[in-house]
């Protein structure tokens, strides 16, 4: 499993292909796990039978053959679990040892800024014991539910067998205890992550302990790190009780976590709290992924005296959002701040009215949405200057409905692959756009009607960051603005300002 493979693919895709290798224990593993829960099935069946046909009607000898039969069975069934625990957890130790080389050998791949944000408890946490608890699955899970549902389907046959009213009744219940169940798991799995990170954060202070240990004992300050430990590990814990499902979860002590940073502004900046959602949300998706310019790594923010703005580049397209208020913000200023801050943000923020505030300083800056407070950092660096990049008075402007694009790309997009990038290759003539595309899974084509003539433009783009951007548009329709085929895309609103949308075209190969 290479580095890349962590990247692209999907969890369950990783795990299964870890199976691979020891697929003949899996299938040992599994085949047990089906006769032992024939077994289970079979024993209610053979009790009935004796104890209404066999013993009323005085057949002793074949009753006691049954029972011998039986007996037999049950000890298939003790060797069988025997087989299950003893191999079975040889294939959960043989996938965890594959996955934590692969995962060894990922770590020493990873750039170096990355262990400035990862500590050494964190990354062992990882590579023990949340390794450990995906390897349990690996051998319990397929085993666990195949029995599960041999037993659940072979029970509603033999109730059928017996009485179908019966039967009926306890089927419709199922499906009440299931939908039970998944209410309760989306809970029960961020409980769990947020166990997993208590104790990466446990393991964090057991390695800063014990590779500074030479250090405390040179200070003869070996007790105040066993209270620290002590106080992290016994003292502070937080208790989940829901049904019985029971956590008890490792805390940290509030005198230990950091305090805020200060922000030195005398004056925020108030704003809509549906507003300022929306201009996260229209900008964020467009925030580059690419470390070597951490600048583009958040939303550009500039504040005038008529309007806030907000602007996201990736290299690839742009996004921009403008809200205009009522009256004079008598200020000018601008600062980017990290994408990954405000999706916190996002998250706080209500579709209302209601105020949201942020104050920027020299280094920080400070969000205030009701009760709520959020700090983070400013970028630094010199962001792109968007106004020169942007295209101005374009000469080709159509009209198209959003929701018909935008089901107009998804459906010529169906063909292609995550891998293969194909470009939606797009022919704007009169009052009409023709979308065509070719890739290694086949070809698509559709028209989707628009507003104006196109002169015969023919452009391609990535299928995905037009997509983007059109689901980002807060209008029903949206004008696209064009000068050539080797010039990008610009989604501008019929009416106003509010927003852009930029999307660099991809140049188109003969076949394509």
């Amino acid at each position: 499993m290479t580095t890349r493979d962590f990247q692209t693919r999907k969890p369950i895709s990783i795990l299964f292909s870890y199976f691979k290798p020891h697929r003949g224990l899996f299938i040992l593993d599994l085949v047990c796990a089906t006769i032992v829960a024939l077994i289970d099935l079979a024993f209610p069946l053979v009790t009935r039978k004796s104890m209404y046909d066999l013993l009323p009607n005085q057949q002793y000898q074949t009753f006691f053959l049954v029972m011998a039969v039986m007996m037999t069975a049950f000890l298939v069934r003790a060797l069988l679990y025997y087989v299950i625990a003893y191999w079975g957890h040889t294939f959960g130790i043989l996938v965890e040892a594959d996955i934590r080389r692969d995962l060894f050998t990922h770590v020493q791949e990873l750039d170096v800024s990355f262990f400035d944000h990862n500590r050494t408890g964190q990354l062992m946490s990882r590579l023990t014991s949340d390794l450990f608890e995906i390897t349990e699955l690996a051998h319990h899970g397929p085993e666990d539910l195949l029995i599960s549902t041999l037993t659940i389907l072979g029970a509603i046959g033999i109730m059928a067998s017996i009485e179908w009213r019966l039967t009926l009744v306890v089927a419709c219940i199922l499906p009440v205890f299931l939908f039970a169940i998944m209410s309760r798991r989306r809970k029960m799995s961020a409980a769990s992550r947020n166990e997993k990170q208590k104790t990466a954060a446990i393991n964090v202070g057991i390695e800063s302990s014990l590779s500074g240990i030479r250090t405390a004992r040179a200070f003869a300050n070996e007790a105040a790190e066993i209270d620290k430990f002590n106080t992290a590990n016994e003292n502070f814990k937080v208790s989940i009780r829901g049904g019985i499902s029971s956590f008890s979860i490792t805390a940290m002590s509030a005198e230990d976590y950091p305090e805020l940073p200060d922000v030195e502004s005398e004056k925020g900046v108030v704003l809509p709290q549906k507003q300022l959602k929306e201009m996260i949300s229209g900008t964020i998706f467009a925030v580059s992924e690419n470390q070597a310019r951490p600048i583009h790594t958040g939303v550009l923010f500039e504040v005038d005296n008529d309007s806030i703005t907000s602007v996201a580049v990736d290299g690839y397209r742009l996004a921009l959002r403008r809200y205009l208020p009522e009256e004079s913000l008598e200020r000018t200023l601008k600062f980017v701040a990290p994408a990954a801050a405000l999706k916190e943000v996002e998250k706080i923020l209500g579709d209302t009215d209601d105020p949201a505030t942020f104050y920027p300083g020299s280094k920080h800056i400070l969000f205030t949405i009701g009760d709520a407070t959020l700090v983070c950092r400013i970028l630094e660096g010199e962001f792109l200057d968007w106004r020169r990049v942007l295209p101005q008075n374009n000469p080709v402007k159509l009209v198209g409905n959003v929701s018909r694009l935008t089901d107009s790309i998804e459906r010529v997009g169906l063909v292609i692959s995550e891998k293969l990038k194909s470009p939606v290759r797009c022919k704007f003539g009169d009052n009409a756009a023709e979308l065509r595309t070719v890739s290694t899974i086949g070809e698509a084509y559709d028209v989707c009607p628009i507003a104006g003539d196109g002169k015969d433009l023919e452009i391609g783009f990535n299928c995905k960051y037009l997509l983007d951007a059109l689901r980002a548009v807060p209008d029903s329709e949206c004008t696209l603005e064009m000068i050539n085929g080797l010039s990008p895309i610009v989604l501008n609103p019929t009416e106003g300002n509010r927003y852009s949308y930029m999307v660099l075209p991809v140049r188109l190969k003969a076949g394509e």
